[in-house]
Order: structure tokens, then sequence, then C-alpha cells
């Protein structure tokens, strides 16, 4: 794979902004062209509006292609148009923070119902995240919690896809060593 990307961050008072264009040169997949286009505001007391639209490609993984339980060597690559808008807050001692996303996949590289690594020919994974940091004496926790509406291009739900997702992280250091 030869990559190449022509990258901008910049800001001015409270709005930051990025954009980005690659282009791929890949010897099985040919050449692919993505590109985003972000922006945030700083508002008052800590909190930001975040912005992001853009394109992504996924090539398969070799386990995707080539894992002797479900590899599947016919996998062709999956592209998405991705979008999320975002509220978050940085305080002293934490941080807290709301996205909606939604992106549209042509080729998503899933799992049937079987565990096979399949292309599903399109599909649309929308909903909320919400997430927390903050510190407790030594200790960090972070948890965060997905509603989703994971479905394929006909609008029903993807297999294997969670329409709720939670996860809780707890980290310090000792001795020099983050532990999580």
């Amino acid at each position: 794979n030869h990559a190449a990307v022509l990258a901008y961050a910049g800001s001015s008072g409270a709005l930051s902004l990025q954009a980005d264009l690659r282009h791929d040169d890949n010897t099985v997949y040919g050449s692919v062209r993505t590109g985003r286009l972000g922006a945030a505001l700083a508002l008052d007391g800590g909190w930001r509006l975040r912005a992001l639209a853009g394109t992504s490609f996924r090539a398969p993984s070799f386990n995707d292609l080539f894992y002797p339980f479900g590899g599947n060597a016919a996998l062709r690559p999956e592209t998405s148009l991705n979008r999320e808008l975002a509220l978050d807050h940085t305080g002293e001692r934490g941080s807290l923070r709301a996205t909606w996303f939604d992106q549209r996949v042509k080729d998503l590289i899933g799992n049937d119902s079987a565990f096979n690594r399949v292309n599903i020919a399109s599909a649309h994974l929308r909903g909320l995240e919400f997430s927390a940091s903050w510190d407790l004496g030594a200790w960090r926790v972070a948890p965060s919690f997905t509603v989703q509406k994971p479905e394929d291009g006909s609008g029903r739900r993807l297999p294997r896809r969670a329409r709720y997702l939670g996860d809780l992280s707890l980290s310090t250091t000792l001795g020099g060593v983050q532990w999580q």
C-alpha cells in the first residue's frame, strides 16, 4: 500500500478546524481517495461543540481473509460515509461527552449467523454514545454507554451487532506503571 496525506489543522479564537485528504494505492484493491472535514467550537465553562464528516476505506485484514474458521478470501473492502456531532465538557477532575454518530457503509465486513466473514452490501449504523472520566483519589474511572441502531440496507438488525454497549475502565499508576 502506498499512501499520501494532505492535512490541515488550525484554530482562530474559539474555532478549531481540521481537514485532510488521503490517497491510497493498494496493490490488491486499487486507488482509493478518502477525506475528512471537522470543526470544534469552544464554549464558555469548559464546554466544546464538535462536528465531523468524512469518508473511509477499510481493506479486509489477513484474518478476515484467511482465518481457518470463518475467513473469506473473496471479501471486498468496505467504504463508508461517517458523520458525528458531539458536545463535551472538560473540567479540573474529569470530562463528559455525548456523541451522535451516523455511518453508512457499503460492503461492510461482518459475520453471518455461523460466524463466517461476509460482505454486507449496505449498512446503516447510527446512535448516541455517552462517556465520562473522572479522578477518584489515585484512580481514574471512565464509564461509557452506547445506544445504536445497526441495520442492513433493508432495515434488519445486523447480525452480531449489539444494540446497547457499555464499558467501565478503572486505571491507576503504581511504581511508574499504569494499570488498567
